[in-house]
Parts: C-alpha cells; structure tokens; sequence
C-alpha cells in the first residue's frame, strides 16, 4: 500500500475528513489530495506531521512498522483505544483480561471433556 493509501485508511477509521486533516497541516486540500492519490508523497517533516495528527507512526503510514500485520479490526481496536481517556483504557484492558479468562477457562473445560 503506498503512503497515501494508508493516510486515507487511518482517515476512514478516525473519521477525519481530508479537508479537516489539510486545514490542521495548514496546507491546500489538493495538496493533501495529491498525497492520498499518490500523485506526490510528502517530505519526511510533513509525513511527520500528519502521523502526529493521526496518532500513528510514521513506520506505520510507510509500513514498515511491525503494526501493519494486524487485519483492519485490529487495528480498528487500537485507534479506538487511543481515543480513550486514561479510565476508559483501563477498564477495556480489565474486560480484556476477563475475556482471556474466559477463553481459558473454557480451553480447560474442553480439554477436560476430551479425556
């Protein structure tokens, strides 16, 4: 996927549109455009800048950051997670170890009926 594909994939997850992403870069539209299609890339401090606005690296957005074997709802979780405050994080990794629990104990109960 080239840079711009993965620009206007961390978009559609965000929900920013291209307009507001180019009005907080400070830049025209159809430069941001020309990013996304691929007509041009961006320099490295603007390809930093948009990570930053993103919240994603700039490994990420040239893929070649460990991230990027995660499937789509994956990496849905993660952008989501980001969102979170500090106690809303906390409790979806509370509820995350409860569902590991479950699936354990469930792993065991299935064992157990195997033997």
């Amino acid at each position: 996927m080239r840079v711009g594909e993965m620009i206007n994939q961390v978009l559609k997850l965000r929900k920013i549109s291209q307009t507001e992403l180019a009005s907080k870069l400070s830049i025209p539209l159809s430069t941001l455009n020309g990013y996304v299609l691929g007509k041009y890339e961006p320099d490295y401090n603007r390809l930093r800048e948009i990570a930053d606005i993103l919240d994603v690296t700039v490994n990420y957005l040239l893929e070649i950051d460990p991230v990027n074997v995660l499937s789509d709802d994956e990496l849905s979780i993660i952008l989501r997670y980001r969102c979170l405050n500090e106690q809303e994080k906390f409790t979806m990794l509370e509820y995350v170890k409860f569902l590991e629990t479950q699936n354990i104990k469930r792993k065991i109960s299935n064992t157990l009926n195997l033997s």
